[in-house]
Protein backbone atom coordinates (compact mmCIF):
# COMPACT_ATOMS: atom_id res chain seq x y z
CA UNK A 1 0.00 0.00 0.00
CA UNK A 2 1.07 3.59 -0.50
CA UNK A 3 2.56 6.12 1.88
CA UNK A 4 0.53 6.99 4.94
CA UNK A 5 0.24 10.68 4.08
CA UNK A 6 -1.22 10.10 0.61
CA UNK A 7 -3.24 6.90 1.01
CA UNK A 8 -6.95 7.17 0.25
CA UNK A 9 -9.76 4.72 0.92
CA UNK A 10 -10.05 4.13 -2.83
CA UNK A 11 -6.37 3.13 -2.81
CA UNK A 12 -6.97 0.59 -0.05
CA UNK A 13 -9.93 -0.86 -1.96
CA UNK A 14 -7.86 -1.20 -5.11
CA UNK A 15 -5.01 -2.83 -3.18
CA UNK A 16 -7.46 -5.37 -1.75
CA UNK A 17 -10.31 -6.23 -4.07
CA UNK A 18 -8.84 -8.51 -6.73
CA UNK A 19 -7.28 -10.97 -4.32
CA UNK A 20 -10.38 -10.85 -2.12
CA UNK A 21 -12.74 -11.85 -4.95
CA UNK A 22 -10.48 -14.73 -5.96
CA UNK A 23 -10.10 -15.94 -2.36
CA UNK A 24 -13.85 -15.94 -1.76
CA UNK A 25 -14.53 -17.98 -4.88
CA UNK A 26 -11.88 -20.48 -3.78
CA UNK A 27 -13.39 -20.62 -0.29
CA UNK A 28 -16.86 -21.32 -1.69
CA UNK A 29 -15.43 -24.23 -3.70
CA UNK A 30 -13.60 -25.51 -0.63
CA UNK A 31 -16.82 -25.42 1.42
CA UNK A 32 -18.60 -27.39 -1.30
CA UNK A 33 -15.92 -30.06 -1.03
CA UNK A 34 -15.93 -30.12 2.76
CA UNK A 35 -19.71 -30.39 3.02
CA UNK A 36 -20.04 -32.84 0.14
CA UNK A 37 -22.46 -30.75 -1.87
CA UNK A 38 -22.64 -27.18 -0.63
CA UNK A 39 -23.75 -25.09 2.33
CA UNK A 40 -27.43 -24.92 3.20
CA UNK A 41 -27.40 -22.60 6.18
CA UNK A 42 -25.04 -20.50 8.29
CA UNK A 43 -25.27 -20.46 12.07
CA UNK A 44 -23.35 -17.85 14.05
CA UNK A 45 -22.49 -18.16 17.75
CA UNK A 46 -21.32 -14.70 18.78
CA UNK A 47 -20.36 -15.74 22.32
CA UNK A 48 -18.10 -18.52 21.04
CA UNK A 49 -16.89 -16.56 18.01
CA UNK A 50 -17.91 -19.32 15.63
CA UNK A 51 -19.67 -19.75 12.33
CA UNK A 52 -21.08 -23.14 11.40
CA UNK A 53 -21.69 -24.05 7.78
CA UNK A 54 -24.42 -26.67 7.67
CA UNK A 55 -24.48 -28.97 4.60
CA UNK A 56 -27.38 -28.98 2.15
CA UNK A 57 -27.34 -32.77 2.03
CA UNK A 58 -28.18 -34.94 5.01
CA UNK A 59 -25.48 -36.94 6.79
CA UNK A 60 -22.66 -34.78 5.46
CA UNK A 61 -20.06 -32.98 7.52
CA UNK A 62 -20.63 -29.45 8.80
CA UNK A 63 -17.75 -26.98 8.90
CA UNK A 64 -17.05 -24.89 12.00
CA UNK A 65 -14.67 -21.91 11.86
CA UNK A 66 -13.55 -19.06 14.09
CA UNK A 67 -15.35 -15.84 13.19
CA UNK A 68 -14.97 -12.14 13.98
CA UNK A 69 -17.60 -9.48 13.29
CA UNK A 70 -16.42 -6.55 11.18
CA UNK A 71 -19.77 -4.81 10.78
CA UNK A 72 -22.89 -4.84 8.66
CA UNK A 73 -24.73 -3.02 5.90
CA UNK A 74 -28.49 -2.56 5.98
CA UNK A 75 -30.50 -2.06 2.80
CA UNK A 76 -33.36 0.05 4.23
CA UNK A 77 -32.06 2.45 5.30
CA UNK A 78 -28.88 2.01 3.26
CA UNK A 79 -26.26 2.26 5.97
CA UNK A 80 -22.91 0.81 7.02
CA UNK A 81 -22.23 0.20 10.72
CA UNK A 82 -18.89 -0.83 12.17
CA UNK A 83 -19.28 -3.47 14.88
CA UNK A 84 -17.02 -1.65 17.34
CA UNK A 85 -19.51 1.24 17.43
CA UNK A 86 -22.57 -0.85 18.41
CA UNK A 87 -23.20 -1.12 22.19
CA UNK A 88 -24.14 -4.78 21.77
CA UNK A 89 -20.70 -5.59 20.32
CA UNK A 90 -18.35 -2.87 21.54
CA UNK A 91 -15.38 -4.21 23.52
CA UNK A 92 -16.52 -7.80 23.00
CA UNK A 93 -13.95 -10.44 21.96
CA UNK A 94 -15.71 -11.00 18.65
CA UNK A 95 -15.01 -7.39 17.56
CA UNK A 96 -11.40 -7.11 18.74
CA UNK A 97 -9.99 -7.93 15.31
CA UNK A 98 -11.86 -5.17 13.51
CA UNK A 99 -10.35 -2.63 15.89
CA UNK A 100 -7.18 -3.11 13.84
CA UNK A 101 -9.10 -1.76 10.87
CA UNK A 102 -10.15 1.31 12.83
CA UNK A 103 -6.56 1.84 14.04
CA UNK A 104 -5.33 1.58 10.45
CA UNK A 105 -7.84 4.25 9.44
CA UNK A 106 -6.99 6.51 12.36
CA UNK A 107 -3.28 6.39 11.51
CA UNK A 108 -4.03 7.43 7.93
CA UNK A 109 -7.01 9.73 8.55
CA UNK A 110 -9.41 7.57 6.53
CA UNK A 111 -12.90 8.54 7.64
CA UNK A 112 -14.45 5.53 5.88
CA UNK A 113 -12.73 3.27 8.44
CA UNK A 114 -13.26 5.43 11.52
CA UNK A 115 -16.80 6.82 11.19
CA UNK A 116 -19.10 4.59 13.31
CA UNK A 117 -22.12 4.74 10.97
CA UNK A 118 -22.07 5.79 7.32
CA UNK A 119 -25.19 6.55 5.28
CA UNK A 120 -25.14 5.16 1.74
CA UNK A 121 -26.96 5.54 -1.52
CA UNK A 122 -29.11 2.48 -2.30
CA UNK A 123 -27.08 1.87 -5.43
CA UNK A 124 -23.90 1.63 -3.31
CA UNK A 125 -24.98 -1.20 -1.02
CA UNK A 126 -23.69 -4.24 -2.91
CA UNK A 127 -20.34 -2.72 -3.77
CA UNK A 128 -19.95 -1.32 -0.25
CA UNK A 129 -20.36 -4.78 1.29
CA UNK A 130 -17.71 -6.30 -1.00
CA UNK A 131 -15.31 -3.42 -0.52
CA UNK A 132 -15.79 -3.49 3.26
CA UNK A 133 -15.00 -7.20 3.40
CA UNK A 134 -12.02 -6.86 1.05
CA UNK A 135 -10.42 -4.00 2.95
CA UNK A 136 -10.88 -5.72 6.30
CA UNK A 137 -9.28 -8.91 4.96
CA UNK A 138 -6.27 -7.05 3.57
CA UNK A 139 -5.65 -5.01 6.72
CA UNK A 140 -6.03 -7.96 9.11
CA UNK A 141 -4.29 -10.49 6.80
CA UNK A 142 -7.38 -12.75 6.80
CA UNK A 143 -8.16 -14.60 3.58
CA UNK A 144 -11.90 -15.03 4.18
CA UNK A 145 -14.48 -12.28 4.52
CA UNK A 146 -17.79 -14.09 4.80
CA UNK A 147 -20.95 -12.12 4.02
CA UNK A 148 -24.10 -13.54 5.63
CA UNK A 149 -27.33 -11.96 4.36
CA UNK A 150 -30.58 -12.06 6.31
CA UNK A 151 -33.62 -9.81 6.60
CA UNK A 152 -32.19 -6.95 4.60
CA UNK A 153 -28.86 -6.92 6.43
CA UNK A 154 -25.49 -8.10 5.12
CA UNK A 155 -23.27 -9.13 8.03
CA UNK A 156 -19.53 -9.08 7.29
CA UNK A 157 -17.44 -11.65 9.17
CA UNK A 158 -13.72 -12.29 9.12
CA UNK A 159 -13.32 -16.06 9.17
CA UNK A 160 -10.34 -18.24 10.06
CA UNK A 161 -11.14 -21.72 8.70
CA UNK A 162 -8.76 -24.54 9.56
CA UNK A 163 -7.59 -26.34 6.45
CA UNK A 164 -8.35 -23.67 3.87
CA UNK A 165 -5.42 -22.35 1.85
CA UNK A 166 -5.81 -19.38 -0.52
CA UNK A 167 -5.13 -20.24 -4.17
CA UNK A 168 -1.79 -19.69 -5.82
CA UNK A 169 -1.68 -17.51 -8.91
CA UNK A 170 -1.16 -19.34 -12.19
CA UNK A 171 -1.25 -18.56 -15.89
CA UNK A 172 -4.57 -20.43 -16.06
CA UNK A 173 -6.33 -18.29 -13.43
CA UNK A 174 -4.55 -14.94 -13.68
CA UNK A 175 -6.64 -13.31 -16.41
CA UNK A 176 -9.97 -14.11 -14.73
CA UNK A 177 -8.70 -12.99 -11.32
CA UNK A 178 -7.70 -9.64 -12.80
CA UNK A 179 -10.67 -9.07 -15.10
CA UNK A 180 -13.66 -10.12 -13.01
CA UNK A 181 -13.65 -7.40 -10.29
CA UNK A 182 -12.77 -4.73 -12.85
CA UNK A 183 -15.72 -5.76 -15.03
CA UNK A 184 -17.95 -5.66 -11.93
CA UNK A 185 -16.97 -1.99 -11.45
CA UNK A 186 -15.36 -2.68 -8.06
CA UNK A 187 -12.08 -0.95 -8.94
CA UNK A 188 -11.12 2.72 -9.13
CA UNK A 189 -7.57 2.57 -10.54
CA UNK A 190 -7.00 -0.46 -12.80
CA UNK A 191 -3.21 -0.28 -12.68
CA UNK A 192 -3.07 0.00 -8.92
CA UNK A 193 -5.56 -2.85 -8.50
CA UNK A 194 -3.55 -5.24 -10.68
CA UNK A 195 -0.35 -4.26 -8.89
CA UNK A 196 -2.12 -4.84 -5.55
CA UNK A 197 -3.06 -8.33 -6.69
CA UNK A 198 0.44 -9.35 -7.76
CA UNK A 199 1.89 -7.94 -4.55
CA UNK A 200 -0.64 -9.82 -2.42
CA UNK A 201 0.20 -13.05 -4.29
CA UNK A 202 3.91 -12.25 -3.88
CA UNK A 203 4.63 -12.43 -7.60
CA UNK A 204 7.57 -10.82 -9.34
CA UNK A 205 6.55 -8.01 -11.67
CA UNK A 206 7.86 -5.00 -13.57
CA UNK A 207 6.47 -2.00 -15.45
CA UNK A 208 7.56 -0.50 -18.72
CA UNK A 209 8.66 3.13 -18.65
CA UNK A 210 5.24 4.55 -19.44
CA UNK A 211 3.28 2.25 -17.09
CA UNK A 212 1.34 0.85 -20.03
CA UNK A 213 2.60 -2.71 -19.69
CA UNK A 214 3.19 -4.90 -16.63
CA UNK A 215 5.03 -8.19 -16.88
CA UNK A 216 4.21 -10.69 -14.16
CA UNK A 217 5.98 -13.92 -13.21
CA UNK A 218 3.57 -16.65 -12.07
CA UNK A 219 4.96 -19.92 -10.69
CA UNK A 220 4.12 -21.72 -13.95
CA UNK A 221 4.85 -19.02 -16.52
CA UNK A 222 4.77 -15.32 -17.35
CA UNK A 223 1.84 -12.99 -17.98
CA UNK A 224 1.63 -9.61 -19.68
CA UNK A 225 -0.97 -7.02 -18.69
CA UNK A 226 -1.57 -4.00 -20.91
CA UNK A 227 -3.36 -0.73 -20.15
CA UNK A 228 -4.59 1.97 -22.51
CA UNK A 229 -3.71 5.66 -22.44
CA UNK A 230 -6.43 6.26 -19.84
CA UNK A 231 -4.94 3.64 -17.52
CA UNK A 232 -7.79 1.19 -18.12
CA UNK A 233 -7.20 -2.53 -18.46
CA UNK A 234 -6.78 -3.36 -22.14
CA UNK A 235 -5.46 -6.92 -22.45
CA UNK A 236 -4.16 -9.83 -20.35
CA UNK A 237 -2.22 -12.61 -21.98
CA UNK A 238 0.36 -15.29 -21.44
CA UNK A 239 3.99 -14.64 -22.28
Amino acid sequence: MGAMSTLTFANVVDDSILVYVEDQAAYARWLDEQTGGGVGEHKIDFARRQITYEPKLHKRNEVVAVAHVAGWVTHDPARLTWAWSDPNFADQPITKLVERVRAFGQARELSELTTPVIDLEESQVTRTVLRMAAVCCRITAFAVGQVVSSGGTDLVLLVDPAGFTPPRASVHTFAEAVRAPIEQDLVHDHRRAVQGYVQARQLKYGWDQGFHTMRVGCPDGDMTVRFNDQGLLDAVGQG
